[in-house]
């Protein structure tokens, strides 16, 4: 088994700024490592499998004692036909780009920087360990998976899933999180929990944000088939539903809830335990609340008890005339 590594200077940004290049070329399935022993002067690169694929390629990027924070990972490029890893610990990951048929980028004390997975992937991986500022992540994979552990509250957390992806979700805790998935995407999920503010804009065929003890925002459109909210906390969030999908549904504890349904939805649906409103122009509304719940004035009646309130009406004036004449 032979590997070909090149390590080459790919660009000069200064005189003490170098990016290091490292591009592994293999005939045969292989394993393509950088690490910040290989790579002896940081930021460094990684480009794997761009000449033929390897079996997998991996960038830890892990400091040694003699290494100071100001050091990076640089591009991670790979295209191995198994799996792609980078290790992100205590120093800042760029960006990530990835082909292969699992990828996973995991960034502990340090910010993950951008991850791309292609469509051509089967699962996507990026997790975040008590990160420093945020994470990025783009995903065509089947599926996609980002999450934030030990979070800090300002931290952000950004997904965004398109169309080629069965499975969309992202989970965490205490800090901030946007999601969006585009038009295609089969399931959209957005789990959150412990002072989390979620926001979450789906146009996928299913979609479901859940909150615990967390301020989320929800917006689908009519492109979706199912859209449902729940929010179970100690009773101090808020949570909003704009919906226009097909299905509508949202479920409040006890907290402050809002839900808007438009004409174009067909069944709408709110339970709530705490302090809710919801507007409802869509052709079936359901409301079930043991607390104070507020409608607009014009909420929809359905025609049928309509009729029967007319034929009860016409009826009696029947008999009325009828006694008048005897």
């Amino acid at each position: 088994m032979m590997v070909i590594c090149v390590t080459s200077i790919a660009a000069v940004v200064s005189a003490t700024n170098v990016t290091v290049v490292t591009a592994c070329a293999s005939l045969i399935n292989d394993q393509c490592t950088q690490n910040l022993t290989s790579c002896l002067q940081p930021p460094c690169s990684l480009s794997c499998g761009r000449t033929s694929p390897q079996f997998s390629c991996s960038q830890d990027c892990v400091p040694s004692a003699n290494l100071t924070e100001g050091y990076l990972c640089d591009t991670l490029e790979c295209q191995a036909s198994q799996y792609c890893h980078q290790t992100c610990n205590n120093i800042n990951c760029n960006s990530s780009t990835c082909t292969s048929n699992d990828c996973t980028q995991q960034c502990f004390v340090a910010d993950c920087g951008r991850m791309v997975c292609k469509e051509d992937v089967s699962n996507c991986n990026q997790v975040a360990i008590i990160p420093k500022t945020g994470q990025d992540m783009h995903c065509a994979a089947r599926s996609c998976n980002q999450e934030c552990k030990s979070c800090k509250k300002n931290f952000l957390s950004e997904m965004t899933c398109s169309s080629s992806v069965d499975t969309c979700e992202q989970r965490g805790l205490n800090s901030k999180f946007h999601l969006k998935c585009l038009a295609g995407v089969k399931n959209c999920i957005q789990k959150t929990d412990l002072f989390s503010i979620a926001n979450m804009e789906c146009h996928g065929d299913k979609c479901v944000q859940s909150c615990f003890h967390s301020t989320c925002d929800m917006n689908c459109s009519s492109s979706v088939r199912e859209c449902a909210q729940s929010e179970d906390g100690l009773g101090s969030a808020v949570i909003s539903m704009n919906c226009d999908a097909r299905v509508c549904t949202q479920h409040c504890g006890d907290s402050r809830c809002n839900m808007m349904c438009s004409s174009s939805v067909k069944e709408c649906t709110q339970t709530c335990k705490g302090t809710c409103s919801i507007r409802c122009d869509a052709e079936v509304c359901h409301d079930d609340s043991t607390t104070t719940t507020t409608r607009p004035s014009l909420y929809p009646i359905p025609t049928n008890n309509i009729s029967k309130i007319s034929i009860k009406f016409v009826t009696f004036c029947l008999v009325g005339t009828s006694l008048a004449t005897l």
